[in-house]
């Protein structure tokens, strides 16, 4: 080997030795691609979604003069709906199309308005009339049925709606007397939460605070069914309410009835027609950032919907027709019915 050559071959072999690239030598040809090495383990299985009532577009409910006013799920995806004319609660069990007895007629309740599950207890509360037209929120057995406690109160006028908070209190609201209960975990009596005239009607026959749902958080949002508001109220660290905030919704509401959240920003509720029959009953998102709101109309061919719950990647709204029954209206359409919407 000549000088020069050893000289480029020794130079060569620093420049490799440093991870560097050079010596005037270009890259080879990529060689071809090895097998593919064994198949890994498969992970670990996914939480189970929540099951659901049966892939159809509308249940029915039994009976001429059903009427329902409320309806909830459960984390196993049964859905109970209330009957403010027969006090009964009817159940759709998973995959079922066919309604069965939940909570049987009682002689002593004449109708029963908002129903709430509370899976961990295995509990279903109930807004119940009695035969003396006095209101109660009652608790029943989910697994066969049976009375466990009753709550009531002076001035306790109506029992519509209720929600949870993060803590286990119950929030009942009283859209007669402007008012919201509070039944606090473990406690054996209702309480007075918050009296105020933003939750009252505006006639004394007419319907104030209605739809109640818990944000995830620190507040409590509301809406009143005869002055079609929404309302936020602070739950205080030491429980008790702070100050109304009103909050502006565009479009504007009408009438509305059940609401339910569905992320801490994001409601659904439903605007009851059965009053104005001139009106659409409608299912309609709302989106709030601070103190104003946007509402979505997702369903506007509802037949006087009282209340809807999600179930799965669907809404269940029940259609309760209540102004056949309060007022002078003609004869309700039957079967009475639960339908379904997509999100």
């Amino acid at each position: 080997m000549t000088t020069r050559k050893r000289v480029f071959s020794l130079a060569c072999t620093v420049v490799f030795s440093l991870g560097l690239d050079g010596c005037g030598a270009s890259d080879g040809t990529v060689g071809p691609q090895g097998p593919a090495g064994p198949q890994g383990a498969p992970g670990p299985q996914g939480a189970t979604g929540q099951a659901g009532p049966a892939d159809v577009s509308q249940l029915e409910l039994p009976g001429p003069t059903f009427y329902p006013e409320s309806l909830h799920a459960a984390a196993d995806g049964t859905i109970y709906v209330g009957s403010v004319a027969t006090g009964q609660v009817v159940k759709f069990a998973p995959g079922s199309t066919t309604a069965t007895v939940a909570v049987a007629k009682s002689p002593t309740v004449s109708g029963i308005a908002g129903v709430l599950v509370d899976d961990a207890n295995m509990l279903l509360y109930a807004c119940v009339t009695d035969n003396n037209n006095a209101a109660a929120l009652r608790s029943y057995s989910i697994a066969d049925g049976s009375a466990k406690s009753s709550y009531t109160l002076a001035g306790f006028l109506s029992c519509n709606d209720m929600g949870f908070d993060g803590q286990g209190n119950l929030y009942v609201t009283d859209p007669k007397a402007g008012a919201i209960f509070k039944l606090a975990k473990g406690a054996a009596a209702l309480t007075m939460w918050l009296s105020n005239a933003a939750l009252a009607p505006m006639s004394a026959m007419g319907f104030g605070v209605d739809g109640i749902s818990w944000d995830g958080a620190n507040n409590l949002y509301v809406n009143n069914n005869e002055k079609a508001t929404l309302l936020r109220i602070p739950i205080m660290a030491d429980g008790s309410a702070g100050t109304i905030v009103p909050v502006t919704v565009t479009p504007a509401l009408f009438s509305p009835d059940g609401m339910r959240m569905l992320s801490a920003s994001s409601y659904v509720t439903v605007e009851n027609n059965a009053f104005d029959p001139t009106k659409q009953g409608k299912l309609v998102r709302i989106d709030i950032t601070g103190n104003s709101a946007t509402k979505t109309v997702l369903n506007s061919r509802l037949d006087g919907p009282t209340s809807v719950v999600k179930v799965g990647s669907y809404f269940w709204v029940s259609e309760g027709q209540l102004g056949n029954l309060f007022s002078a209206m003609p004869m309700p359409r039957v079967p009475f019915l639960v339908r379904r919407i997509a999100m």
